[in-house]
């Protein structure tokens, strides 16, 4: 397992996550500088996880957990402070996507259909998220598993995204709904 919960410079993150790489055999790419606050937290657990950074900032308290998962950040993505992404399977960040404040995604969801067993022995579902290129996501917005966002959308803060929006589309609202950019 990989844990950081430090405020490092571009090159001691780099730095950091390549010798994580080297010592524990995880699969992180760094295609191009990161800048992280204050409050940054990595956890990578599992020999399948894998996460892939392409010149992306976040401001304070980003926390990116993958766990058997694979997580992709597109180029020139900004995320804002507190956000949470959690990733058990897959999610995709395209480029040029910004981030609110407190945006939560998560690629899982927990299974609550038998009544004798609690919900925390019942096991977890595993799904997909996907977010395109040129997004911007609204402070607050909670982003659900097998949710596919296209390019060019714009989702209201404080939405619950459970099902897919298309490209070139402004969405709001919980549960989320669609509205074309004319």
């Amino acid at each position: 397992m990989i844990v950081i919960y430090k405020s490092f410079s571009a090159l001691k993150t780099m730095m950091i996550l390549y010798m994580y790489k080297i010592l524990r055999s995880y699969s992180i790419e760094l295609k191009s500088y990161q800048k992280f606050a204050k409050g940054f937290s990595l956890t990578m657990h599992g020999k399948k996880s894998k996460l892939e950074l392409n010149k992306c900032s976040a401001r304070a308290n980003l926390l990116l957990r993958v766990e058997n998962g694979k997580l992709h950040i597109g180029k020139h993505v900004t995320f804002n402070n507190n956000c949470s992404i959690n990733c058990l399977n897959n999610i995709f960040i395209g480029d040029n996507v910004m981030f609110g404040e407190n945006v939560l995604i998560y690629d899982h969801n927990h299974c609550f259909n038998k009544k004798n067993l609690l919900i925390r022995e019942q096991g977890i579902t595993l799904g997909n998220v996907s977010i395109g290129n040129n997004c911007w996501i609204g402070s607050n917005s909670v982003i659900l598993m097998n949710v596919e966002i296209g390019d060019n959308v714009i989702i209201g803060a404080g939405s619950v995204v459970t099902k897919s929006v298309p490209s070139n589309c402004v969405a709001f609202g919980n549960p989320c709904k669609s509205n074309k950019i004319k």
